[in-house]
């Protein structure tokens, strides 16, 4: 299967779909410059992989790759781990020593701010004069600043909750990764990928039964969850094997009713095609042979057979 990069890079973009390719192509431009990034999407749709790959696909890769979880940080010591220095009633001994901060060690790479929306209002203000003081945008030997979000960042800014001059320092070159449920096909390469990287000593294959039950869930976790479950059963499952009895997956859950609903937010073109896809996988998954899921959606298997070409469905 075609894949984005070495299977040894911790930055791969997995997948031949259109998204996968479009998220290709944003990450090259931003390779390109050094101008601030704004990565958006839900959780463990990848992110932070995005923003590695912009750093290790640029000018910069050579200098670190700084990364800050804001949402974890404690808010006494958050301005110590981002900017250095001694803070008056801060006991904690990394503050005594006079940390320098991720700035100062991101100088020349890349600074990565992960859930940026967390910051304290004092930090965004603080961020926004170290976009003004240092010209982190132009200087090659200073800091470039990528940032990810939650898709609620704007109802932030709504909120204010977060600085809407901030924002558009920040949204310069915005990137969406997509959730795992907009982009199925990439769901083979992906397992494939992640067996190899976690089964190297005892190699596994995946049925293509197993692979149609993987299909017809929602992955509310995205590819986090997805590879958390390959990890699982590489770990677990001493069979070469992976079928649909190894795989336990909430297929009768609500969140299948909440895939559903989410077709609304199509074209309804697009919402057709994916309710067809999703009709046509439940029935490969539930009967032995193609002629009885043909029978179950109430077609033809030469239609049933033309519409596994038309969506390419192994």
């Amino acid at each position: 299967m075609r894949r984005s990069a070495s299977l040894d890079t911790p930055y791969a973009i997995i997948g031949t779909s259109p998204l996968a390719e479009e998220l290709r192509r944003m990450i090259a431009i931003a390779a390109m410059t050094d101008q601030p990034v704004l990565i958006s999407g839900e959780t463990g749709s990848g992110k932070e992989i995005v923003a590695k790959a912009i750093h290790f696909s640029s000018s910069r890769a050579m200098h670190p790759f700084v990364s800050i979880h804001c949402a974890s940080l404690p808010k006494e010591l958050a301005e110590n781990e981002i900017f250095g220095g001694h803070f008056a009633g801060v006991e904690s001994q990394r503050a005594v020593r006079g940390l320098k901060g991720k700035k100062i060690e991101a100088i020349g790479g890349t600074l990565f701010l992960d859930g940026v929306e967390e910051l304290e209002p004092s930090l965004q203000s603080k961020l926004l004069r170290l976009f003004e003081e240092e010209k982190i945008t132009t200087a090659r030997s200073s800091i470039r600043i990528i940032a990810s979000s939650k898709e609620t960042i704007e109802k932030n800014i709504q909120s204010g909750q977060f600085r809407k001059d901030l924002f558009y320092r920040l949204n310069v070159i915005r990137i969406h990764t997509p959730p795992l449920r907009e982009r199925k096909e990439d769901i083979p390469d992906l397992v494939q990928f992640f067996i190899a990287k976690y089964a190297k000593e005892n190699p596994k294959r995946i049925s293509k039964k197993a692979l149609s039950l993987l299909y017809r869930y929602h992955w509310p976790g995205n590819v986090r969850e997805l590879e958390n479950m390959i990890i699982r059963l590489c770990l677990t499952q001493p069979k070469k094997t992976i079928e649909p009895m190894d795989i336990d997956l909430p297929l009768n859950h609500p969140l299948e009713v909440k895939e559903i609903q989410n077709l609304f937010n199509l074209p309804l073109p697009k919402a057709l095609e994916e309710l067809e896809q999703m009709f046509i996988h439940k029935a490969l998954a539930e009967c032995p042979t193609r002629s009885a899921a043909a029978k179950k959606l109430g077609i033809v298997r030469p239609l049933l057979y033309a519409k596994l070409r038309k969506y390419d469905i192994h």
